[in-house]
């Protein structure tokens, strides 16, 4: 009777090597999205859509998913945070907590709040203005007008950034503004479910 291999390798270095292969990782408020366009999850799974979004806007510093209350429409500047909450010329505004997003729904008329819902967003920001500059301005980053953006754009920057004191420990108090849509993604919209099919199909192949 022949003898067993000598060179099986035991179940607990097994269970080891095993416990050491990563596992995708599902990115923070992928879940949010999921529950707000259930339609992705027939095309991927959460873990495959978390790392689809590393994929876009790869160059941002900004790699979080943000928020927008509101409608996205542009009639609609000025009515909400899409422009700041005092109404400035220029600047889409964003932030990291959806509370708080629900707040500047929550902030205007009955009949914009039925329009309006919770947007799921990736941004473009590679390099924001230093606070140190847009600090100084009477309304800080709330309110853009034609001279702050041209302070912006001589100093080739993208965007503003604003971390309050909890944003120390964690990014949900942050507030963020660009100056075009072409740097905004809305998670969930028809461009992304198309974006992620894609992503999806060349996975496979």
């Amino acid at each position: 009777m022949e003898g067993f291999p000598k060179n099986i390798p035991k179940i607990e270095k097994v269970q080891q090597e095993e416990s050491k292969i990563e596992k995708p990782q599902i990115k923070e408020g992928v879940d949010f999205v999921f529950e707000q366009h259930p339609e992705i999850s027939i095309i991927g799974t959460k873990e495959q859509y978390s790392e689809y979004l590393d994929s876009i806007f790869p160059e941002s510093i900004v790699d979080s998913i943000v928020y927008h209350g509101g409608t996205l429409i542009d009639q609609d500047r000025g009515k909400d945070s899409f422009t700041g909450e005092l109404g400035g010329k220029h600047g889409l505004y964003f932030t990291g907590s959806r509370s708080r997003a629900k707040a500047y729904i929550k902030s205007g008329s009955k009949d914009y709040q039925q329009r309006s819902t919770i947007h799921s967003i990736l941004l473009d920001i590679k390099n924001p203005l230093n606070k140190k500059i847009w600090g100084r301005w009477k309304f800080g980053l709330d309110k853009i007008s034609d001279k702050e953006l041209q302070i912006i754009k001589d100093n080739n920057a993208d965007g503003l950034i604003e971390k309050d004191f909890l944003s120390r420990f964690t990014q949900y108090n942050t507030q963020y503004v660009v100056l075009d849509m072409s740097q905004v993604f809305v998670l969930g919209s028809k461009n992304d479910t198309e974006a992620f099919k894609e992503f999806v199909k060349n996975k496979k192949s």
